[in-house]
């Protein structure tokens, strides 16, 4: 596999929409700041990632080979001292994909919406 670190563009944007929802332009900005880090894997893939502290967080990824690029990232975060890695996603069946990994869901993440479209 082959990992490209890449600045926020729109091509990343249009390929992250669907896995980041309401929260692209949030995390375009951490992207742009450095924040987090744009990955272009294998010319079809994207992932967006961070660490937070003992945590590397994969924000979103889309694209293809799901399995092969959580391997990478498992020794990414073990060579960035890291004691687990937490996945963002829209998509529940990313805990059947990645079952051989025991993945261990842990929060539910919820929106109230404070204005209304009129």
């Amino acid at each position: 596999m082959f990992f490209v670190k890449s600045e926020w563009s729109d091509e990343a944007r249009e390929n992250l929409k669907r896995a980041l929802d309401i929260d692209i332009d949030l995390v375009g900005e951490q992207v742009k700041r450095g924040i987090a880090s744009l990955w272009l894997i294998d010319n079809r893939s994207w992932m967006v990632t961070r660490q937070e502290f003992e945590t590397f967080v994969v924000v979103a990824y889309e694209g293809t080979n799901l399995k092969e690029t959580t391997a990478y990232v498992i020794r990414a975060a073990q060579k960035f001292g890291c004691h687990d890695i937490r996945f963002h996603t829209n998509n529940p069946a990313l805990i059947r994909m990645l079952r051989e990994y025991d993945p261990e869901p842990i929060e539910y993440v919820m929106r109230i919406k404070v204005t209304r479209e009129h």
